[in-house]
């Protein structure tokens, strides 16, 4: 039988960039873990009908599906990437993914409120979709330059702000402790966001970089502190281990999993 700690906690594919969808499943399975979060293009080479098999037969619960989005028109139309995105809302039903992740796509040579507007547009026609199907859609504020092609948003508050025009039972929020574990302000803020929070995303980094993703306690931000803040103000959905880095030899990903699990069983309690 799995412990509290194992059923909320996953791991994103994207951890483990060079492993198949199946070895996925089967490794991070093997390690205990109970859940993960989807790559699409990763469930798309192996197979969707497959995939699912696979899950049901592993019985891995999915944390999330990543990602749709790119609504500002970086190289599709407004059209196609809401098409896109309602495939993605699709597969997060048949997965029973806890929500799809939304990129909103950078500005693009927009304005900001011309780039907001459309995004707006997108998630009027998404949330039928949304709510026909089951799923939650859950947008993930990035404050590094790496995600300037993934969003035009550049502060949290502007983030929140705009996730308030939508109901939460269709909309809600990724906490990315990797863009913001630093951010005095949105840690002493937790509890008016809490019940917004779709999914936390586990990374460490030093103070001063902004582009490297370490395994949560190998790095300078106060993940633990964050982690007990969230639990004490309610928060009680999944926290999704997403560490990317170049690595050497697949031994790496083991090396990676090996940490995630010392680091919740030394450091971390979860009701």
């Amino acid at each position: 039988m799995q412990t509290k700690t194992q059923r909320r906690v996953s791991v994103s594919q994207l951890s483990t960039y060079r492993w198949s969808f199946e070895e996925d499943v089967l490794r991070f399975s093997g390690y205990g873990f109970g859940s993960m979060g989807i790559w699409r293009r990763k469930l798309e080479d192996f197979g969707n009908a497959e995939a699912i098999d696979l899950l049901y037969e592993q019985r891995m619960s999915i944390s999330s599906v990543h990602w749709a989005g790119g609504f500002t028109g970086d190289g599709t139309s407004l059209k196609e990437a809401i098409e896109d995105a309602v495939s993605a809302i699709e597969l997060a039903s048949k997965v029973d993914a806890n929500c799809l992740i939304l990129h909103p796509g950078s500005r693009n040579g927009h304005t900001n409120s011309h780039a907001k507007r459309l995004l707006e547009t997108a998630l009027n026609e998404l949330m039928p979709a949304a709510a026909d199907y089951g799923v939650q859609l859950a947008l993930e504020p990035m404050f590094v330059k790496a995600a300037d092609r993934l969003t035009f948003f550049r502060r949290f508050d502007e983030t929140l702000e705009f996730l308030h025009r939508f109901p939460s039972r269709y909309l809600g929020l990724v906490l990315d402790l990797f863009a913001i574990g630093f951010d005095e302000k949105v840690f002493d803020a937790i509890p008016d966001f809490v019940d917004r929070i779709s999914l936390v995303q586990l990374a460490d980094r030093a103070e001063d970089a902004l582009e490297t993703r370490l395994s949560p306690g190998v790095g300078d931000a106060p993940v633990t502190n964050w982690i007990a803040r969230l639990e004490q103000f309610g928060y009680t959905g999944q926290y999704e281990l997403e560490v990317h880095r170049q690595v050497k030899n697949e031994l790496e990903y083991f090396e990676l999993l090996d940490q995630a699990q010392l680091f919740f069983e030394d450091q971390v309690s979860l009701h």
